[in-house]
């Protein structure tokens, strides 16, 4: 199954912007973690260019819970966006220029959030 809807982050560079993003349930849930993607492009450690999303909350192995709502996930992708987590990028280069020159960054990712983010009505 499969839960499609919008994030609204807060965040200086993402708060002009909506971001589409793809809940996958698989078939185990809520014993298996559920899959985020995002189907709006963005420019962010945390997100591949395919639109995958990391975040330990959705790692079996790590910090998943099947007490963990689906309300909490959502929460936990907009937090992960307006606060990346360094330590462990999808993206290295990304996580790289955010981390050494942040003002590259902010303007690569408000470029993209200008060209593909989705209006906050």
């Amino acid at each position: 199954m499969f839960i499609i809807g919008r994030i609204f982050p807060d965040s200086e560079v993402f708060k002009e912007g909506a971001f589409k993003i793809e809940i996958k349930l698989k078939g185990g849930y809520p014993f298996e973690p559920p899959e985020v993607r995002f189907l709006t492009p963005i420019y962010h450690p945390n997100v591949d260019k395919d639109g995958t999303f990391s975040h330990e909350l959705l790692n079996k192995n790590a910090k998943y819970k099947t007490t963990i709502t689906l309300h909490e996930i959502v929460k936990a992708v907009i937090e992960r966006i307006d606060q990346p987590d360094l330590l462990y990028p999808l993206r290295a280069e990304v996580g790289r220029e955010y981390a050494q020159n942040r003002s590259d960054f902010d303007l690569i990712a408000l470029e993209n959030v200008n060209k593909h983010a989705l209006p906050r009505r």
